[in-house]
């Protein structure tokens, strides 16, 4: 985002505050924009334009009261994110509606979470794919006071096959590792 947006600051929350200030710090050297860490995630969120959580928590990070008009807000999984945002968003746009109605969730996933429970699957139906707005299939944010929201909420792991080829290809230009037979990777599993 820092890339194409001309942000000015970021605020930055980790619940580990030595993982918060060298994060903080990396980020500021490479982008060269200021950063701030801070001790709580409303503290994030109060004043700013766009708000990204990124965790790895199986509850919601950040409440629904602290989007303010004209922010725009990403999550880049379902279970960080108060599904609430959904309905308080003047626009929303998720990752994909996964071939079909419903997310697929495997056994044990939601019933695991503490506090987390769900009579059915989510039906992802009724928001558009990013791609929707991209393309101007949808009408996207129309003025500065609507609150935006894009969920991540199927994710595809694309960079992680992106990075596996960097790491495979530098590998093999440098002699390094073991052939793998694909026959390992192809064959059925039986429970």
């Amino acid at each position: 985002m820092t890339a194409i947006l001309p942000i000015e600051k970021v605020k930055v929350f980790s619940p580990n505050p030595e993982h918060c200030r060298t994060f903080t710090e990396q980020m500021s050297k490479e982008t060269g924009i200021a950063g701030e860490p801070v001790n709580s995630p409303e503290e994030a969120v109060k004043g700013c334009d766009i708000l990204c959580s990124a965790t790895n928590s199986s509850r919601p990070v950040v409440k629904v009261e602290w989007l303010a008009p004209g922010m725009h807000y990403n999550s880049i999984r379902e279970f960080e994110t108060d599904i609430g945002a959904l309905e308080k968003c003047d626009v929303v746009a998720i990752h994909t509606q996964f071939g079909g109605i419903y997310h697929y969730q495997p056994p044990g996933i939601v019933e695991d979470m503490p506090g987390v429970r769900r009579e059915k699957p989510r039906d992802w139906s009724r928001y558009p794919e990013i791609c929707d707005i991209v393309a101007g299939k949808v009408i996207g944010r129309n003025n500065d006071q609507q609150i935006t929201f894009f969920l991540n909420n199927v994710g595809t792991g694309v960079q992680f096959a992106a990075m596996g080829y960097c790491a495979f290809k530098a590998a093999k230009e440098q002699g390094l590792g073991h052939e793998i037979p694909s026959e390992w990777f192809l064959q059925d599993i039986k429970p």
